[in-house]
């Protein structure tokens, strides 16, 4: 029960994150989503060698984390699971590649160990990322800005249930695609054939 207690709370505070009143978490989900797709694009598109390009990348989530009043304290310690292993991704790189590229002081630099920096800076950029785009966006707008960069009707209920740990029957996953079908069709106007069968009628 503790477990699935810390559970519903951890879900009810995200829910309350995204629901306060700062400018970022009015800003349309689309728009969000799209800028976090763009940057996790950007921030994969770095060489693994490339660590000063790749720090830069570092000015998107703190931005967010100012600006939408998210405590970083609070952050890690929710993603203090997912952090280690991502982080551990890397930690063979300087196994295999032992190539010395400098110093600092006395102790020899290699390229696995600069590759190994990248890869860890890369997948905690990208778990913040992500995390950053649910504590301002609720479920229910990801879902509709997944409806409109039209990835399937079939994968708004998922997510929904995927995150409310319900079934793609329960009555709130089946309101989710509705929803999502209708501002669908919304968007479709005359030209759409939901909207033409609802003028014309079924044919005889």
């Amino acid at each position: 029960m503790n477990k699935l207690g810390n559970a519903l709370y951890e879900i009810h505070h995200m829910d309350m994150l995204a629901a306060k009143d700062q400018w970022v978490n009015r800003l349309h989900p689309l728009v969000k989503l799209v800028l976090t797709i763009v940057f996790l694009t950007v921030t994969m598109s770095f060489q693994k060698y490339d660590l000063t390009g790749l720090l830069r990348m570092g000015i998107y989530p703190i931005v967010l984390f100012i600006v939408g009043e998210i405590s970083f304290r609070d952050s890690i310690r929710r993603l203090r699971i997912v952090l280690p292993l991502v982080c551990f991704v890397g930690l063979f790189n300087p196994i295999f590649d032992r190539q010395v590229i400098g110093y600092i002081g006395t102790v020899p630099l290699t390229a696995g160990m600069l590759s190994m920096v990248t890869l860890m800076i890369k997948g905690i950029y990208s778990v913040l990322a992500a995390y950053l785009l649910i504590a301002t966006t609720s479920i229910e707008k990801i879902c509709y800005a997944l409806r409109l960069l039209d990835t399937g009707a079939a994968d708004v209920p998922l997510c929904y249930s995927a995150s409310r740990g319900g079934k793609p029957h329960d009555p709130g996953v089946q309101s989710a695609r509705a929803e999502s079908e209708g501002c669908s069709f919304q968007g479709m106007g005359n030209t759409g054939r939901p909207a033409a069968s609802a003028q014309h009628g079924p044919r005889k």
